[in-house]
């Protein structure tokens, strides 16, 4: 069943991680052949030091006005690890839309898995400002080569360089530990890249082990890391991104401000002061 309500919620402090769910309208790994769409509306997480949101299996799950604040600084920070972390469970029609996500080392780890047709992940309307912005594994579970071929859309977002940092926008990688499924597809396809509408295109992996190959003779990008790239069709009646990265920086300001009120009313005496923001720090290993 989905979830009937998830709104306005927040979580911040020293926590390896801020939310998960496991089995949304299916149970691992298979998909229920009819399902409701659930919605984590507003969520909004500060600083946590490992995997903000950890997808376990699930579909049709719509992250809405997601909002992620770390502080991951190369060889100085323990903080903030990855914003939003899938892993090889079974993931199918995942939307993360509307969404803020800043200062993670990773900004978004998409799926290795999952079942179509429709996309296994779409990002869209979103404005991502981290280490790497989004990677994506190559298909592939520890459980064998049970799943359909995998498809990521990233749609309409604002991709930015972490300050101080090379960009790294998009990274085309291993799974890592699970055994790789070289027969499943492995499609990642860009609409209205950095807000130009008439920038789209397919990333394919360098990896001639992988399919798809290029259709066309490819391009390559210095902020798209292991891709080759061919133009294609833009979506229909596709519009440039609102100016969602300031607004939704404004929103997840305000709700700081929120929790640092509440740490003053619930643990300060009169003359403390409270810092203003939390941060995960410490010095770069000997």
């Amino acid at each position: 069943m989905p979830l009937l309500q998830f709104e306005n919620n927040e979580a911040y402090g020293a926590m390896q991680g801020g939310m998960t769910y496991w089995w949304i309208n299916s149970q691992d790994p298979s998909a229920y052949p009819s399902a409701l769409e659930s919605v984590v509306k507003n969520f909004a997480a500060w600083h946590i030091y490992n995997k903000v949101v950890y997808i376990y299996p699930g579909q049709k799950v719509t992250f809405d006005g997601l909002k992620i604040r770390g502080n991951y600084v190369p060889g100085v920070s323990r903080c903030c690890g990855d914003g939003v972390f899938f892993a090889d469970y079974m993931a199918k029609s995942i939307v993360i839309r509307n969404s803020d996500i800043q200062g993670m080392q990773e900004g978004i780890i998409a799926p290795a898995s999952g079942f179509g047709p429709q996309a296994n992940l779409t990002v869209e309307d979103s404005y991502l400002r981290n280490g790497t912005n989004v990677s994506v594994p190559t298909v592939g579970s520890v459980n064998g080569c049970w799943m359909d071929d995998k498809l990521v859309v990233l749609s309409n977002t604002q991709f930015v360089a972490a300050p101080g940092q090379t960009a790294r926008h998009i990274s085309m990688i291993h799974v890592g530990d699970a055994p790789e499924c070289p027969n499943k597809l492995h499609q990642v396809r860009v609409y209205a890249y950095n807000g130009n509408v008439s920038d789209n295109f397919q990333v394919y992996y360098t990896d001639t082990s992988w399919q798809p190959r290029p259709s066309c003779t490819p391009s390559t990008r210095p902020e798209i890391n292991n891709g080759l790239l061919c133009s294609i069709a833009p979506l229909a009646a596709l519009s440039a991104p609102t100016k969602l990265a300031r607004a939704g920086f404004l929103l997840a300001e305000s709700g700081l401000s929120r929790i640092q009120e509440a740490m003053r009313r619930l643990f300060s005496t009169p003359g403390d002061s409270i810092p203003s923001a939390m941060v995960c720090r410490a010095a770069p290993a000997s």
